[in-house]
């Protein structure tokens, strides 16, 4: 008479469930597939937000919804320079050729700046040629890491406003003043409420 074999139950080896990085975006909506590469930017620039107290946002188009073009965006003033204490906006506008054109930094017209004109930066990170170092793999959280340093180290080869540059070389402490009550009209509660009331 044959015996039935007793079957073992089956026993499966533990495996831990993996982890999700949720530090990559994983999907994209209509407006992030219009220039996938700008939405991939802003999500980097979390880090730098986080580490460096960086803004950068998305402004609002007059509809309401979010202009992925337009960025507002707002560094501190690096202490111990005339520069400290302030929190300063600009604007990031790209093209729809983004990376391959790079994008311009606007501050307010009357921004007090060497290397500033008619609040337009002028800056060899923000160019390709003419002795500009920008290319298509920059990244925005680099770039604005290069716009805060300006600030307070300004290019003595790219001096565009006039006015600024004869300060600087002439009246030195007028200079150094104009930098300084700059700082205080550029109060971090102000700006970021500002930054509150155009951000997406």
């Amino acid at each position: 008479m044959m015996t039935r074999r007793r079957q073992l139950p089956v026993v499966t080896r533990y495996r831990p469930p993996k982890e999700v990085d949720n530090s990559r975006p994983t999907g994209f909506s209509p407006l992030e597939k219009e220039n996938r590469r700008l939405w991939v930017e802003l999500h980097f620039c979390r880090h730098i937000m986080r580490d460096h107290n960086i803004t950068a946002k998305l402004t609002k188009k007059p509809d309401g919804s979010p202009n992925l073009y337009r960025w507002v965006c707002a560094v501190p003033g690096k202490a111990g320079t005339t520069w400290q204490g302030g929190y300063y906006k600009f604007y990031l506008c790209f093209t729809k050729d983004y990376p391959f054109v790079p994008p311009m930094c606007q501050f307010d017209p009357n921004f007090f700046h060497l290397n500033v004109l008619n609040g337009w930066l002028c800056s060899k990170w923000l160019r390709e040629s003419g002795g500009g170092v920008y290319t298509p793999t920059l990244r925005i959280k680099e770039l604005l890491l290069h716009i805060e340093e300006v600030l307070y180290t300004p290019n003595i080869l790219e001096l565009k406003d006039s006015y600024a540059k004869n300060l600087y070389y002439g009246e030195h402490d007028i200079y150094h003043l104009k930098v300084v009550n700059q700082a205080k009209e550029f109060k971090p509660a102000t700006v970021k409420a500002a930054i509150a009331r155009e951000s997406a």
